[in-house]
């Protein structure tokens, strides 16, 4: 009896690690440019990758790509510039991560899958 008591307190425990596990480290992972929504002076423009931006430009999946590793750092990649930093889930909301680059924190929608950046009127979606 006693054997088994240990036995399914290690199971419980192993099971336990690996649901903790897969859960802090599900957001990790790089996520490339999906599309873009832009708002100014009353006029949206919407762009997807293949498009062209005012028919200079025609933005593919590294038009911009987040990384967030499993240690906690980032990084940001856009224009051929890169910014490194950390992430981290934000406290509040779980479907939120909290991404400091350069000392600035900013609050980002993020399930595991699509992160939404939105900021000074424009919102970008990058996907896994």
């Amino acid at each position: 009896m006693k054997k088994l008591k240990l036995w399914l307190t290690a199971l419980v425990a192993a099971i336990a690690m690996i649901v903790c596990l897969t859960a802090c480290g599900s957001k990790a992972g790089t996520y490339k440019f999906s599309s873009m929504k832009q708002t100014a002076n009353g006029v949206t423009t919407e762009l997807s990758v293949g498009q062209s931006y005012m028919g200079m430009v025609t933005l593919d999946e590294s038009f911009m790509t987040v990384t967030l590793n499993e240690d906690g750092t980032a990084s940001v990649a856009s224009m051929g510039q890169t910014v490194t930093g950390s992430w981290k889930e934000n406290a509040d909301d779980s479907s939120k991560i909290d991404l400091t680059m350069e000392g600035e924190t900013e609050t980002v929608s993020c399930n595991g899958s699509v992160i939404v950046i939105e900021t000074d009127g424009a919102s970008i979606t990058l996907k896994k």
